[in-house]
């Protein structure tokens, strides 16, 4: 996995990309400083079709 840092004019947030990067949301979650207020999943269709709305569900656990 790599983590991508993005800093704008007004905030910062870590993109988060690569392979399996489902089986980890729970890990990346806790090292977070602040709790997520907003995210967005990019995806092929596929990968969507599976497992989309566990990855959402996870989101919203936690």
């Amino acid at each position: 996995m790599k983590t991508l840092h993005v800093q704008t004019a007004s905030s910062s947030y870590p993109v988060f990309n690569g392979q399996g990067i489902r089986k980890e949301v729970s890990e990346i979650l806790n090292t977070l400083d602040e709790p997520i207020t907003q995210n967005m999943i990019v995806t092929a269709e596929e990968i969507d079709r599976l497992y989309c709305e566990k990855m959402l569900h996870m989101l919203k656990a936690h």
